[in-house]
């Protein structure tokens, strides 16, 4: 049986200040793919100049590929942010690349036998630190779910109905 928890943001201000961070990191990612792209475009536009043809199928799948990022971007925001536990595993869904913690990468998928510990985060609040193991920057502190695995990382989640979240998943762990 599969079980979905939305991310708790607390109020409308947190929310809007997440998906500005979420557009301003896929920017960033975007200007620093196309100083890479547009040096090559140009060193294949030197080359090829006098094929008009091959230039126009070249400029064709540059933009396509700049449409297809954009769109990208656009779906990326209104996608839902949440948690689901689904037999073996809880999966993490961010659709985002934290820089901070680049290895997890865009989502997070935690194996059920890895949880150690599953409870309300009882840690410091920082205001403005958020570089820590979130799944979004700003939250609802009083629904911030922490999991602990035995391969020593922490998952620092905030959830809607997240005293439901730890008793199942404690269930879980307890079998």
């Amino acid at each position: 049986m599969k079980s979905v928890y939305r991310f708790s943001y607390g109020n409308v201000f947190n929310f809007i200040l997440n998906q500005i961070i979420t557009i301003s990191y896929h920017f960033i990612v975007l200007l620093l793919l196309a100083v890479p792209v547009l040096s090559l475009y140009g060193e294949i536009e030197y080359k090829f100049r006098n094929n008009h043809f091959l230039m126009k199928i070249i400029t064709i799948f540059m933009f396509i590929l700049l449409f297809l990022y954009l769109i990208y971007l656009i779906v990326i925001l209104f996608l839902p942010k949440k948690a689901i536990i689904d037999g073996h595993f809880i999966r993490i869904r961010r659709y985002f690349l934290n820089f901070s913690y680049l290895i997890r990468g865009f989502n997070d998928e935690i194996f059920i036998k890895d949880i150690i510990e599953c409870k309300k985060y009882e840690g410091k609040r920082y205001f403005l630190d958020r570089t820590g193991p979130y799944a979004i920057f700003f939250f609802n502190w009083d629904s911030l779910v922490e999991i602990k695995t035995n391969n020593d990382k922490t998952y620092l989640i905030p959830l809607k109905n997240s005293d439901d979240f730890i008793d199942k998943v404690n269930k879980m762990i307890s079998r």
